[in-house]
C-alpha cells in the first residue's frame, strides 16, 4: 500500500499535475499562500500580469496580455528568489487571451490561447495550446503547441475593409468563420481540434473553405489533415 503511494506521489511530481483550473486570472489566485513567490516578483519588479499557473513550489508561469504580450516562465534560483524570463526570446504574443478550455483522456486539461494584432491595416490572429508533459519529454514539464495556419491574415480592418486590402497580390488571405474551433472527441484519447476559416486568393476569385484538424499524439497536436472545399 505504501508503495503504491509511493510511486503514484512520485508519478504526480514528474508530471507537474495539479487540480486547480489552469492560468487562472491573476487577480483571483495571486493572493493564495502558494502563489507569494509570484506575487513578490511581480510586486518588486513591477510588471503586470493578466493569467498565473503555479507548476510546483519553485516554478510559476504568468501571461502579459500587452502589445508584445509573452509567455513568462519563472524559476527560483540559488538565492530562493524568483527569476522570469519571456517563454520564448524575441518571439511574442501579441493581445494574448484565453480562448477555451477543455479535457483530454484522464482529465488531461489543455488551455487554448489566441492572439490578435492590427498592424498597418492588417489583422493576424494565431492560436496555441498550453499543457503538462512529462519532463521527459520537455524538461520545464509543459509544451505551449501552436498550430500553424490556424488564424486570421486579412484586411477587413482597414479603412477600406475588404478582404485582401494591404495584402500583396500573391497573398491568401484567411478569415477564421463563426463558429472558429471545434473540440472534437474531448475526454478520449482521439482529441482533435478543428479549425474553421476561409481562404481568399488576393490574384483571382478562388474561395476555399478550410477545415484544419490537429489530433493529440504522442504529447503534441500534429496535424491530421488540411481539407478545402474550393468555389468559385
Amino acid at each position: 500500500m505504501y508503495r503504491l503511494l509511493f510511486i503514484l506521489f512520485t508519478f504526480l511530481c514528474a508530471h507537474n499535475v495539479t487540480a486547480e483550473v489552469f492560468f487562472q486570472n491573476c487577480s483571483n489566485v495571486i493572493q493564495r499562500t502558494s502563489y507569494a513567490p509570484l506575487k513578490d516578483y511581480l510586486e518588486n519588479n513591477n510588471k503586470a500580469a493578466s493569467s498565473c499557473q503555479r507548476l510546483n513550489n519553485k516554478e510559476f508561469l504568468y501571461t502579459d496580455a500587452s502589445f508584445r504580450g509573452n509567455f513568462f516562465y519563472c524559476a527560483k534560483n540559488d538565492s530562493n528568489s524568483l527569476e522570469c524570463e519571456p517563454e520564448k526570446q524575441y518571439s511574442y504574443y501579441p493581445s494574448l487571451s484565453i480562448e477555451a478550455r477543455f479535457y483530454g483522456k484522464g482529465k488531461k486539461q489543455f488551455v487554448l490561447f489566441t492572439t490578435h494584432r492590427l498592424h498597418r491595416g492588417v489583422s493576424t490572429s494565431s492560436v496555441s495550446a498550453f499543457y503538462f508533459v512529462p519532463k521527459s519529454v520537455s524538461k520545464r514539464g509543459y509544451i505551449i503547441d501552436s498550430f500553424k495556419g490556424a488564424g486570421a491574415f486579412n484586411g477587413l480592418s482597414s479603412d477600406s475593409g475588404k478582404v485582401c486590402s494591404n495584402l500583396g497580390k500573391s497573398s491568401n488571405a484567411i478569415v477564421p468563420e463563426k463558429k472558429f474551433y471545434e473540440i472534437l472527441n474531448p475526454k478520449t484519447d482521439k482529441l482533435v481540434i478543428r479549425f474553421n476559416q476561409k481562404i481568399y486568393s488576393c490574384n483571382s476569385e478562388a474561395v476555399a473553405t478550410q477545415k484544419l484538424e490537429y489530433v493529440w499524439k504522442n504529447y503534441r497536436f500534429r496535424l491530421l489533415s488540411d481539407l478545402r472545399d474550393y468555389k468559385r
